[in-house]
């Protein structure tokens, strides 16, 4: 639920909006409000993250192998400033792309890419889940796990098609993807984004395959995800992604208003802003004990 959200209601089948909920009282509202999420909070950024993940789960069942690949910059390449550099991650897939297809492999490879910085070091990273690849010379890195008990590993190949520094890989998992989905936690937005331009490096981003989006082979094939509202990853539900969403409204109309309906009905009311804003000092203290234990 949005720590920090919009009100508004609907009238004859469109959406009135109000505006913040901030400064004011549950007592103001009838029962017809509905909440908008911001889309900005720690609430709604995590969400979001969560559905990325769930679509890249689902685009892995379209291939038969992957990897979530981790390239770092040693001291000799690290770019001017420590930016994160958009233009290097490009192109080490496209020598990717031409090694595989240089072997004869007729795998068409997709990604998804996002460059951040490390919270202590402030060092420019990058995290993949390239989907339809696993490198041909695995080396197992003894004594060091990550994104829970998945073993790490690295890769001569890799090494050196990226040729700027390390490299580690492991399993796609919906940990490891939700783990590289997070960038957005990170990124400083709004008052804050002068954060960048005091550092002269250009935010956090994420980058991925187009040309149908990541999960759309899932999303094609299980439209009877719109009769139930919902999705389960780990035994937990999830709501279905906006992106399949908008799949469904466009192939398959009646199901989605439907689903739209269904939606309108369960959109959760109102509730006092102080209730939220604790929400939200608890949320942090959870994701920063969850980001250290994943690093550690």
């Amino acid at each position: 639920m949005c720590t920090n959200p919009s009100i508004g209601y609907f009238k004859d089948d469109c959406f009135i909006y109000i505006g913040s909920l901030k400064g004011r009282k549950e007592q103001e509202f009838s029962h017809d409000y509905v909440l908008v999420p911001c889309g900005q909070c720690l609430e709604c950024r995590l969400h979001r993250a969560s559905e990325w993940a769930l679509r890249c789960c689902h685009e892995l069942k379209s291939h038969d192998k992957g990897i979530f690949l981790t390239l770092t910059y040693n001291d000799d390449n690290l770019p001017p400033n420590g930016t994160l550099v958009k233009k290097h991650v490009q192109d080490f897939i496209k020598r990717l792309r031409r090694h595989i297809d240089y072997y004869g492999d007729c795998t068409k490879i997709r990604y998804l890419c996002a460059g951040e910085y490390g919270d202590l070091s402030l060092r420019p990273h990058y995290h993949l889940l390239v989907f339809g690849y696993y490198p041909s010379d695995p080396r197992l890195l003894h004594g060091l796990q990550k994104i829970g008990k998945n073993s790490l590993f690295t890769s001569p190949t890799l090494t050196k098609l990226w040729g700027k520094g390390h490299i580690s890989f492991g399993a796609i998992t919906f940990e490891s993807a939700r783990y590289t989905c997070q960038y957005a936690l990170k990124k400083q937005t709004g008052e804050h984004s002068h954060y960048y331009v005091d550092r002269g490096v250009i935010p956090e981003f994420m980058i991925c395959s187009n040309r149908n989006g990541l999960g759309y082979d899932f999303a094609v094939s299980h439209d009877n995800m719109f009769e139930r509202g919902y999705l389960t990853m780990n035994g937990k539900k999830i709501g279905i992604p906006r992106y399949y969403q908008k799949i469904c409204e466009r192939e398959i109309p009646d199901y989605y208003a439907s689903f739209k309906e269904m939606r309108r009905m369960s959109a959760p009311k109102v509730y006092e802003p102080m209730r939220l804003a604790a929400r939200d000092e608890k949320l942090h203290k959870r994701v920063s004990m969850h980001r250290h234990s994943l690093e550690c």
